[in-house]
């Protein structure tokens, strides 16, 4: 959550923007929605990392 939130204010969204989950598509990914924006996030590990990591990718409506 807090990977697509950030995408969401680097985006110029509020940050009290709804966020809702919008899917599942595949093992590791989650795709959330805030108005017409998506943010599609994946979370795996890294080879010797510590821990997971999370990735996450906006596509749609920001403001400039």
């Amino acid at each position: 959550m807090w990977a697509a939130a950030e995408c969401l204010r680097k985006a110029g969204l509020p940050d009290d923007a709804p966020l809702t989950a919008a899917g599942r598509p595949r093992p590791g990914w989650a795709v959330l929605a805030s108005g017409g924006s998506r943010v599609a996030t994946f979370a795996t590990t890294l080879r010797d990392g510590p821990g997971p990591v999370v990735f996450a990718v906006l596509t749609g409506e920001g403001r400039s």
